[in-house]
C-alpha cells in the first residue's frame, strides 16, 4: 500500500527535531506493515483545529487524486484536533477507500476502530480546552503581576526584545505617538495624520511585526489612529500611552462555516487593568482633550451613523453591495478595493482615501455614474446584440460536429427562442444593476445559461 506521512507541530517554541521525530517514527510503522512510504508532509506552529494547514490541505488533495492508500502519523490528535472535521474527512476518506493508520493505536483496516477514533477525538478536543484554559491562566497570573501578557503595541520596545525583560517605551515611538495625540486634539483628522506620517516616511504599525498578508508595506492608515472606542484599539483609544494596561478584554472564536477567528468583547467586569505609570507616554491633560474632541464628534455626527447603520442592518437579511462595482475594482498600483468616495460619488483607491497622498500614488477618480452605465452599456451589447444568438449557434455547432440542434423540426421554433432569450437577459442585467452582482451564485449561473 502506498503512504504518505504527516507529522505537526503547534508552535514555534517546540523543537525543530519534533517534527523529525514524528516523522522517523511514521516510517518505522511504515516498515513494519510494509507500506511503501511516497510522499511527507508537515505543518509547523499550526493547530491541528485548523483545517486550513497548508500541509493538511495538501494532504487531502494527494488523496483525492488517489495518490495514496493510507494516511501515517504519530497521533491521530497531529492529524484533527476538531471532531467535526475529523468525522467529515473520515466520511471521506471511507468513500475513497483511504485509511488511517497512527502509533498509537488507530488502524482503520481493522472492524470496530470507529469507536476508539471517536473517543480518542473527544480526548483531543478535551486537551484542546484544557490547554487554552491553562495558557489563559498563565497570562492572567503575567497580567496580574505587573508583567507583559502578549501582543504588540506601537510606543514599545516587546518584553521579548528588551534587555529588562519587560515592555519599555521606544523613544521615537513615543516622539510620535506625542505627536498624533496633540494633532488630533488640535482638530486634525485622523486622515489627514496619516498623510502627514506617510509624508515623512514613518513606519506604520504592524511593519516590522511578520504579518501573514499586508498590502500596503509601511504605510499609515487612518484605521491605524481612530480604531474602535469600544474595542480599545487604535492609537487615540489605547490606554497604555496613559500608563493602564487593560488585559483579557476580549475573546476569540472560531466562524463555523469559515473557520475564520472573530473577536468578541468580554463583560467589563472581566478585564484586568494594571497601573504602570513607569510607561506613560501621553500626558493626562492631552488625553483628557482627545477624549473631549472624540465625545464631541460622536454626539455630532457618530449618533446620525450608527442610527442608519442600525435601521438598515434591521433591515436586512444578508450582506449585498452598496453599489454595483462594489469591492470588484482594484486599485492597479496598491491592490486595495476602489472605493466610493465625495459627494461628487467618484471611485478613488482606498489606501489614498484613508492613508492620504503619501499612501498610494493612484490620482485617478473615475464618476461612479458614468463608469457603471458605460459597464452596463457593453454587458447590454455583449448579451442582446444582433449577433449574440449568431455566436449560440456557431459555437454550438462546432461542438456538435457542425450541425445545430436549431436545424430540422427546431428551426420553427428559432424566433419565439430567440426573444425569450433576450427577455431573460434583459431581466438578468436589470437585476445586476440593482447591485445583485456579486450577491448571488444562482444569478450567475442563470446569466452564464442564457449568454
Amino acid at each position: 500500500m502506498k503512504a504518505t506521512l504527516y507529522a505537526r507541530v503547534s508552535t514555534n517554541e517546540q523543537r525543530k527535531e519534533s517534527i523529525d521525530d514524528q516523522l522517523r517514527e511514521c516510517r518505522e510503522l511504515c516498515r513494519r506493515h510494509g507500506f511503501n512510504v511516497v510522499g511527507e508532509l508537515c505543518d509547523r506552529a499550526r493547530s491541528g483545529n485548523e483545517a486550513s494547514r497548508p500541509g493538511y490541505q495538501q494532504l487531502l488533495r494527494a488523496v483525492r487524486r488517489r495518490e495514496c492508500d493510507v494516511i501515517v502519523a504519530h497521533e491521530l490528535s497531529r492529524l484533527w484536533r476538531s471532531e467535526s472535521e475529523m468525522h467529515a474527512t473520515k466520511e471521506e476518506l471511507e468513500y475513497l477507500s483511504v485509511h488511517v493508520v497512527t502509533d498509537d493505536g488507530i488502524d482503520t483496516r481493522i472492524a470496530g476502530m470507529d469507536i476508539l477514533i471517536a473517543i480518542k477525538g473527544a480526548m483531543a478536543k478535551q486537551e484542546l480546552r484544557q490547554i487554552a484554559h491553562r495558557t489563559h491562566r498563565a497570562l492572567k497570573g503575567l497580567a496580574l503581576d505587573g508583567r507583559s501578557a502578549g501582543g504588540k503595541c506601537y510606543g514599545y520596545i516587546p518584553a521579548i526584545r528588551s534587555g529588562s525583560g519587560r515592555r519599555e517605551i521606544s523613544a521615537a515611538q513615543a516622539y510620535d505617538v506625542r505627536r498624533i495625540f496633540s494633532w488630533y486634539a488640535a482638530g486634525r483628522s485622523p486622515r489627514w495624520i496619516a498623510d502627514r506620517l506617510n509624508e515623512e516616511h514613518i513606519a506604520s504599525p504592524g511593519s516590522e511585526w511578520h504579518r501573514a498578508s499586508r498590502r500596503q508595506h509601511g504605510k499609515w492608515l487612518a484605521s491605524a489612529i481612530h480604531g474602535d472606542t469600544k474595542r480599545g484599539s487604535g492609537i487615540r483609544n489605547n490606554q497604555m500611552y496613559i500608563g493602564r494596561y487593560v488585559w483579557n478584554r476580549r475573546r476569540s472564536r472560531k466562524k463555523l462555516k469559515s473557520g475564520d477567528r472573530e473577536y468578541l468583547l468580554r463583560p467589563a467586569e472581566e478585564w484586568i487593568v494594571v497601573s504602570h505609570p513607569e510607561l506613560r507616554i501621553v500626558s493626562e491633560e492631552l488625553w483628557e482633550k482627545v477624549k473631549a474632541r472624540q465625545r464631541e464628534q460622536a454626539m455630532r455626527i457618530g449618533a446620525r451613523v450608527r442610527l442608519g447603520l442600525s435601521k438598515h442592518r434591521a433591515r436586512a437579511t444578508r450582506t449585498y453591495p452598496k453599489y454595483l462595482l462594489s469591492g470588484i475594482v482594484l486599485c492597479g498600483v496598491c491592490g486595495s478595493n476602489l472605493v466610493v468616495s465625495g459627494p461628487t460619488q467618484t471611485y478613488v483607491c482606498a489606501s489614498r482615501v484613508n492613508g492620504g497622498l503619501n499612501a498610494c500614488a493612484n490620482k485617478l477618480r473615475l464618476p461612479r455614474v458614468r463608469l457603471e452605465q458605460q459597464l452596463l452599456h457593453w454587458i447590454h451589447g455583449v448579451l442582446v446584440g444582433d449577433d449574440a444568438l449568431e455566436r449560440l449557434l456557431r459555437a454550438s455547432r462546432a461542438r456538435n460536429g457542425g450541425e445545430s440542434p436549431y436545424s430540422g423540426s427546431a428551426a420553427s421554433a428559432r424566433g419565439d427562442r430567440r426573444q425569450e432569450l433576450r427577455d431573460e437577459i434583459l431581466n438578468l442585467v436589470d437585476a445586476i444593476a440593482h447591485g445583485e452582482l456579486r450577491s448571488s451564485a444562482t444569478l450567475a449561473e442563470r446569466l452564464a445559461q442564457a449568454e
